[in-house]
């Protein structure tokens, strides 16, 4: 059981790695559309430049240990949300292919197509991201094999289409911090933008929270079993509620910092929430009882994916747990070290433009 909790942790330590640093790269993508200026377009992408490709690296590693450590729901998520799972690809090579194709010819209609490209392909991720944890949130049909019993347009119900927005705003939000640092000159024009998202997501956190409690109480059951674990919808509230103030401040890091800490609050309030499910069985939701209230053997945790039931074998989760263990702080260490560089470097734009050539 030891094991099985430390790689449920592990995960969602994954999940908010990327939820950050990912974020923060589709946050930009998606303001690009907003941005007609070419020249801070092009400013933009050499923003994430250095990095871009690094931040996608969580998100290989995020599906990487759910097949390792929870191959049950790896094979039930995967397959059931084939047909999303395949346009976030979609979107995710169109930002590649549009990051590296952009500059090659000095043409308009090229650039044109190539920046609708790279727009398109982080609005599609973004959103379908956060439509895919909250049809998790809420539960997803199974039979009796624990294999998807609906349908792709069963997903798009308006609880999970709104946790999509959600996402989108926070990633926007992130994105906006980020480009506060990197493109100071725009500085005037992110906070437009920024507020915008930030108006958006704290209505959406509002809404999507009485939602959850009139109509899904079972995910708040663990937090009122265990009320510690409030301490994540409160890290995200006083995130969203600081946000604003820190678009003023003079510390270029206050914006990006704070919306952290919001998307931090929220990985750990979901995975609080469903703790120890992974997927949770929709069809018997209503016969959940928390685990933190001696529900263990509850039928709906019988007929869920958790993390007790869908976990690979012990010899399985210690080999891959020493394998995380030297590759997670590795991939941190280096991440802390890039950023660091160039924040040291005093002038992060005239680094930015010796690793990234874009065409204006």
């Amino acid at each position: 059981m030891v094991l099985q909790i430390i790689w449920y942790l592990l995960v969602g330590v994954i999940i908010s790695g990327y939820a950050i640093l990912g974020g923060y790269d589709m946050g930009v993508g998606c303001l690009y559309l907003f941005n007609k200026d070419k020249a801070e377009r092009a400013g933009m992408i050499k923003a994430i430049g250095p990095f871009w490709d690094a931040n996608q690296v969580w998100l290989i590693l995020a599906g990487g240990a759910i097949f390792a450590a929870f191959p049950f729901v790896f094979a039930t998520v995967f397959s059931g949300f084939y047909l999303a799972m395949i346009l976030v690809l979609v979107g995710l090579i169109l930002r590649t292919v549009s990051i590296e194709f952009r500059a090659q010819l000095d043409t308009p209609g090229w650039a044109k197509i190539w920046d609708l490209a790279f727009g398109i392909g982080s609005f599609i991720p973004s959103i379908l991201l956060g439509v895919a944890i909250g049809n998790v949130m809420r539960g997803i049909p199974l039979d009796a094999q624990t294999n998807y019993a609906g349908s792709f347009f069963g997903l798009l119900n308006p609880y999970s289409l709104l946790m999509g927005v959600f996402s989108l705003g926070l990633f926007i939000m992130q994105g906006s911090g980020f480009l506060m640092i990197t493109r100071p000159l725009m500085t005037p024009k992110i906070q437009k933008w920024a507020k915008n998202a930030w108006v958006c997501s704290i209505a959406l956190f509002a809404v999507l929270s009485v939602i959850t409690l009139m109509i899904y109480p079972h995910l708040a059951a663990n937090l009122l079993a265990m009320p510690v674990l409030f301490i994540f919808p409160l890290l995200a509230f006083l995130g969203l509620a600081v946000y604003p103030q820190s678009l003023k401040s003079k510390g270029k890091w206050r914006p990006v910092i704070t919306s952290s800490v919001t998307l931090l609050g929220l990985v750990g309030l979901a995975g609080a929430s469903l703790f120890p499910r992974l997927v949770p069985n929709f069809n018997t939701i209503d016969n959940f009882v928390s685990f933190f209230a001696g529900g263990a053997s509850s039928s709906h945790l019988q007929n869920s994916l958790t993390a007790f039931n869908a976990s690979s074998s012990p010899l399985t989760l210690t080999v891959m747990l020493v394998v995380a263990g030297i590759g997670v702080p590795v991939m941190l260490l280096y991440t802390i070290y890039v950023y660091s560089a160039l924040s040291k470097s005093g002038n992060a734009n005239q680094e930015l433009d010796k690793n990234v050539k874009v065409s204006v």
